[in-house]
């Protein structure tokens, strides 16, 4: 009689667990760890009880709950690899990266070595700004799994980031071999050799995806940047208004203004990129402000850079546009003979630079703008130790020969801005050469 009773309590206790479960997967958190309570009051020993509270409190963030469930979870048996995992985890979501390092490792050592854990172990990483150790957790993951598809992409946006290309490229045909019908893998690639000006693989991986994926659009604008690299403005600005005509969204009206302005037809550039930030509501059009800005600059229209760049600024959006728009305007105002305002918006832009690249080491535009700003500056010992680093980091950065060749000229060094000019156009043929 008491068998049986005891029997139909833990049948209880874990139809609870059950639709404690159902509940967590439908985003119920609360009322499963309501159904998990109800779960201990009958069995009091169950250790999966206890786990799956714990999971349920961490996704309400309520992290002292959650250790103590875990905790006690530890109490009925210490050797389960998952819940150290989950006690990890919960480090981890409240910053204390020692701790959660600390549990990861005593769940490997005690037999939980799924690929979950190498994969938030990279996160991590990526988060301390340890991209090498998160390069490792990745592969990690990747060996548990050779599926895990986002411990793949982290691995591919860290080498992109840090203009690893050969390392990236390597794993993107890894991606696209394992996972075909994934779009990124064949977009990434696509770019990544547009930037390596190898066209003639460009268009190859173009024409696969375009026969597995034929109406995305995505793949029809990779065209569009391929025909631009490769000269073919005409063309490119043909399959724009093709593009547009069944399709007019925001990305391919700034492309057409970008190639306007490249045909030299400026003032349908600029009357199509005005156009675009009039409509732009509250979606604030940084990108289209951006073009402008170089348009600008071609024509010597230096207040306009500065009206444009100001406006950028004042958002205060920290991306790639905003900090392109603290340097045209520095350079602006200098073109412009207001010297006292320049130094200023230079040693501006360059505290903004240096504060962001503790941030971002790998972002390597940030470099380039500053070493041009202590050029600016005639801070030529600080511009070339920008240099330096850039070429350690990428030694194919056709920008850092050229701004070296710059530097060099202006302290009359000839046959070296010579040899690093030729060196520049070498690695990259379409840099704009200024001298």
């Amino acid at each position: 009689m008491g068998t049986n009773s005891e029997s139909s309590l833990l049948s209880e206790a874990r139809e609870y667990n059950v639709q404690g479960r159902t509940l967590y997967a439908a985003g119920n958190y609360q009322e499963a760890v309501a159904k998990y309570k109800k779960s201990e009051a009958i069995e009091p020993m169950c250790e999966e009880t206890y786990l799956y509270m714990g999971e349920a409190l961490l996704m309400l963030n309520q992290f002292e709950e959650a250790l103590s469930a875990f905790q006690k979870a530890l109490l009925i048996n210490k050797r389960n690899g998952v819940t150290y995992f989950l006690l990890g985890n919960a480090a981890f979501l409240q910053n204390d990266f020692e701790k959660g390092r600390e549990y990861y490792s005593k769940a490997v050592n005690n037999g939980y070595t799924d690929a979950q854990l190498h994969f938030n172990l990279g996160i991590v990483y990526e988060d301390m700004h340890n991209e090498e150790e998160a390069i490792k957790s990745y592969n990690k993951a990747l060996a548990k799994d050779k599926f895990r598809l986002d411990a793949l992409l982290r691995k591919i946006e860290i080498y992109m980031n840090y203009g690893k290309n050969s390392e990236a490229l390597q794993a993107l045909d890894y991606m696209v071999t394992m996972h075909p019908d994934v779009y990124e893998g064949h977009h990434n690639k696509i770019l990544l050799l547009l930037a390596d000006n190898k066209y003639t693989q460009a268009e190859q991986a173009l024409s696969k995806a375009l026969e597995l994926f034929p109406e995305e659009l995505g793949f029809h604008f990779d065209k569009v940047l391929l025909l631009e690299r490769q000269g073919n403005l005409d063309k490119a600005l043909q399959l724009l208004d093709e593009l547009i005509s069944k399709v007019p969204e925001r990305q391919l009206l700034v492309e057409k203004g970008k190639v306007l302005a490249a045909l030299d037809r400026t003032d349908e550039a600029i009357a199509l990129l005005g156009s675009i930030i009039a409509q732009e509501g509250d979606n604030f059009d940084s990108e289209s402000r951006f073009y402008l800005l170089n348009i600008y600059s071609g024509l010597r229209q230096f207040e306009k850079i500065i009206e444009r760049g100001e406006e950028i600024k004042s958002k205060e959006i920290e991306d790639n546009y905003y900090y392109a728009a603290l340097y045209f305007v520095a350079d602006a105002l200098q073109k412009l003979g207001r010297d006292a305002e320049a130094k200023d918006a230079y040693e501006e832009a360059i505290r903004a630079y240096r504060f962001a690249s503790v941030s971002n080491p790998g972002v390597l535009d940030l470099v380039v703008y500053r070493a041009y700003c202590h050029k600016a500056l005639k801070q030529y010992d600080n511009a070339f130790d920008m240099v330096n680093y850039l070429l350690s980091m990428n030694p194919e950065l056709g920008e850092a020969y050229m701004l070296r060749a710059e530097l060099y000229k202006e302290l009359n060094e000839h046959e070296k801005a010579e040899a690093d000019m030729a060196t520049a156009k070498s690695k990259n043929p379409n840099l704009q050469m200024a001298m």
